[in-house]
């Protein structure tokens, strides 16, 4: 009944597994039964026993498909976030890049083959656009200094005109 219960609860793979040892060392533990409740114990118990193997290898090939959907999602992820390169707007790029970076926190993990490999991948193409960002900041900051000489140099001109003496 209990091997019964297990498999119909919701609780994580981990902790469904150690409860299946505990009841299997509970089950061996148990001692010797009536010889006209043998079989029928036996029969039960292999019944839960194969039931469980079957829940394990589903699990497992479940996994395994959901870690393969995974590394497909995070590969076009990194194409996509590859193609930001080419956007002119660098700000829009920046800003898609942070929800590029939401989704793959989001996606989750991938066949640990891969791991490495495709994180590169998506670091690699981060990283260009967070240098191109950088890069654009700089300008900027420094197209502000030149045009706050320039407009010094004006209001010194405009001070100089406005200094003069002037009949009409």
């Amino acid at each position: 009944e209990k091997l019964r219960l297990l498999m119909e609860g919701q609780e994580s793979f981990e902790v469904t597994f150690r409860n299946f040892k505990e009841l299997q060392k509970q089950w061996f533990a148990a001692g010797v039964v009536p010889p006209q409740n043998l079989k029928d114990l036996w029969d039960s118990y292999n019944y839960f026993v194969e039931k469980f193997n079957d829940y394990v290898r589903i699990n497992r090939d479940l996994r395994a498909l959901d870690l393969k959907k995974n590394l497909e999602l995070k590969e076009k992820l990194c194409e996509r976030t590859e193609e930001l390169e080419n956007e002119p707007n660098i700000v829009q790029a920046f800003k898609v890049l942070q929800k590029h970076h939401t989704q793959w926190r989001e996606i989750g993990p991938v066949p640990r083959d891969n791991r490495d490999d495709i994180w590169e991948r998506f670091k690699q193409a981060t990283s260009v656009i967070n240098r191109k960002h950088q890069e654009y900041h700089t300008r900027l900051k420094e197209s502000l200094h030149e045009n706050l000489e320039k407009k010094v140099e004006l209001c010194k001109k405009v001070e100089e005109i406005a200094a003069g003496k002037y009949d009409s």
